[in-house]
């Protein structure tokens, strides 16, 4: 229910990054081809939409294009364990990070 929530919510690059994450690659890959003027706006457009997507909480939008590679090592005291491999286990990661924290209010 909140994912079908999510997915409405989506502009239509994000559904399609996530949706069709290598063809979303394959027009990234384009992008370095353009010229400059025409890379930084949809660069800053790309920017723009992870930070939408990360507002209203659709972490797989904002993940999305991270490379199906990636390796991050979160540092301490956050986590301990061996560098994250992968956009799986790294969105996983973040996921659980949200959902553990608490917000207290006064």
């Amino acid at each position: 229910m909140v994912e079908t929530a999510l997915r409405s919510k989506r502009p239509f690059a994000d559904r399609i990054e996530v949706g069709a994450p290598r063809i979303a690659a394959l027009a990234a890959r384009a992008l370095s081809r353009l010229p400059e003027r025409i890379r930084r706006r949809v660069l800053q457009t790309a920017f723009d939409r992870a930070r939408d997507a990360f507002n209203r909480d659709d972490l797989k939008a904002v993940f999305a294009l991270f490379a199906g590679d990636v390796e991050y090592g979160p540092r301490p005291p956050l986590y301990e364990g061996a560098p994250l491999r992968g956009r799986g286990e790294e969105l996983t990661y973040v996921i659980v990070q949200t959902t553990e924290l608490t917000v207290v209010t006064s």
